[in-house]
C-alpha cells in the first residue's frame, strides 16, 4: 500500500468520511474537520511512520499531507 493510500485510510477512518469523496487534490478545509480530528490524524500518521509531525506551513490537499510525510520518512 502506498502512502497515499495509507494517508488517505487514516483521513477517512479518524473522520468518518466516504472514501468516494477523497482524492488527492481534495482540500483539507473542505473536509469540514473539527481541530480533534485533525490532531487524531496528525497522531496516527506520527504513529504509523514514527516520525515527529511538527507544523508545517501550507497543507491545504490531501497530496500536500502525503508530501509532507514523505519528506519526513
Amino acid at each position: 500500500m502506498s502512502k497515499y493510500d495509507e494517508i488517505k485510510e487514516i483521513v477517512i477512518e479518524v473522520a468518518n468520511l466516504d472514501t468516494e469523496g477523497i482524492t488527492a487534490d481534495t482540500q483539507i478545509a473542505s473536509l469540514n474537520l473539527e481541530s480533534y480530528d485533525m490532531l487524531d490524524i496528525i497522531y496516527n500518521i506520527e504513529e504509523k511512520y514514527d516520525i515527529e509531525f511538527g507544523e508545517p506551513d501550507n497543507l491545504n490537499t490531501v497530496q500536500d499531507l502525503v508530501d509532507y510525510v514523505e519528506k519526513l520518512c
